[in-house]
Order: C-alpha cells, then structure tokens, then sequence
C-alpha cells in the first residue's frame, strides 16, 4: 500500500511539473523588452530594472575593499598571462613538442571525423523532434504594426513587398506549426510611408509551452538518437 502511495506521488509530481506553463513575452515599441517567466511569476526581464540608489553602499570602507579586489584581480590575470607566455615559448623552442603536436594533429583528424559523423546523426535527429516542439506552442499576436519606408520611393515599394510577404509567411508557420491564437483583424497591419526613409515597427508577442511538452520533446529526440546508434 506505501509502495502505491509512492508511485502516485511520483505521478503526480511529474504530473504538476509538466503541467508548468513557461511564458515568454517580447514587446518592441520604443525599444526591446523581453519578460520571461513561469506563470505570473516573472523571472527575468531585458532590459532589467535598475535597483534604487542606496546611500549606504557609498562608504569610504567599501570603496577600499572594491578597489582591493580590482587591484587582485588585475594582478591574477597578469600573472595567467605571463605563465601562459612562457607555456606558449617552451612549446615554441621544443623540437620534439613539434613532432608530438603534428601526431596529436593527425589523431585529432580522425576523432573529429568520428565525432562530425555523430554530430550530424544528433542535428538530424534534433530536426525530426523540431516540428513536435514548435507544436507545443501557443502564440499570441497582441500588436504588430509596420510602416515601411525607403530612402527613395522605389526603395520603399521594394521594401514594402519584403515586408508583406515575409509577414505573410511567418502568420502561415505559425498557423500551421504552432497552436496559433488567430488575431483580430485591426491587430496587424502594415503600411508603405513614402515619406519616411526608415522602416518602423512596433510590435507585442506571447509565447506560452508547457514544460511536460518540452521533456516529451527532449525525450523522443535522445530515443531517435539512440536507435540511430544501435543501428550503426
């Protein structure tokens, strides 16, 4: 019966732990603002907030101890310099140090090779398990609204054509790819200003995936990973 009770704790703890929902939220307007956090909770946020000016960190013992620990750490890293130098003109002066380095070149060489095979069997194996992660996603276009300009009135009608038919390809993956919450229509818009000589934009997205999603992900990519192995 205690063994039961363990089981369905550790079922519901993984249960909670997937359920997790991880939130990301990027807004361009007047400049870059990322949030990034687990529910309501937000965890970090570029830029940050500078902390208030505290009065009490300007003190004349603080002031010495910091320029103590600059003056160490500028001593530590002369000294790694200098030992590295001598490193680098015993290597240099050594005939047999040169002999060595072009066998450990040559055995490099064939590691690497082995090493390049398993790297791209691990690439391809992170490129079938893309289109699971990017499922996983919800997405929200909260504003996006683009006005295009060009240094001359050819420039901007080149541009605005970029702009339009990038815009129409990213609103397809994400309706196609990712669990897309289909925005209002006065949400979006875009606009050619031959007027203006810069593009501008000003945008607020939101991401949200649950962390269950992410280790199911994860786990199916190291599976096919080692299928490929076994195979091999």
């Amino acid at each position: 019966m205690i063994f039961l009770w363990i089981l369905l704790g550790i079922v519901l703890f993984f249960a909670l732990l997937g359920a997790i929902p991880l939130r990301l939220r990027i807004r361009l307007e007047e400049q870059f603002t990322l949030l990034a956090g687990i529910g309501p909770i937000v965890l970090f946020r570029i830029p940050q907030v500078p902390n208030p000016v505290d009065l009490r960190d300007f003190t004349y013992e603080k002031h010495r101890k910091r320029l103590e620990k600059e003056r160490a750490a500028r001593l530590k890293k002369k000294q790694k310099k200098q030992l590295s130098d001598e490193k680098k003109q015993l290597k240099k002066n050594s005939a047999a140090d040169k002999a060595k380095k072009v066998q450990k070149t040559a055995e490099e060489a064939g590691r690497k090779e082995n090493k390049l095979e398993g790297i791209l069997s691990l690439v391809s194996c992170v490129l079938d398990g893309l289109p699971g992660l990017f499922g996983g996603f919800k997405c929200r276009i909260y504003h996006l609204d683009i006005t295009v300009g060009g240094k001359e009135a050819a420039d901007t009608a080149k541009n605005f054509g970029i702009f339009s038919q990038s815009l129409a390809y990213l609103l397809e993956f994400l309706d196609n790819k990712t669990r897309f919450v289909r925005p209002k229509e006065e949400t979006i818009a875009i606009r050619a200003d031959f007027l203006s000589a810069k593009t501008q934009v000003s945008a607020d997205f939101y991401l949200q995936i649950r962390v269950g999603q992410i280790l199911g992900t994860v786990f199916g990519i190291a599976f096919s990973y080692i299928k490929t192995l076994i195979r091999a």
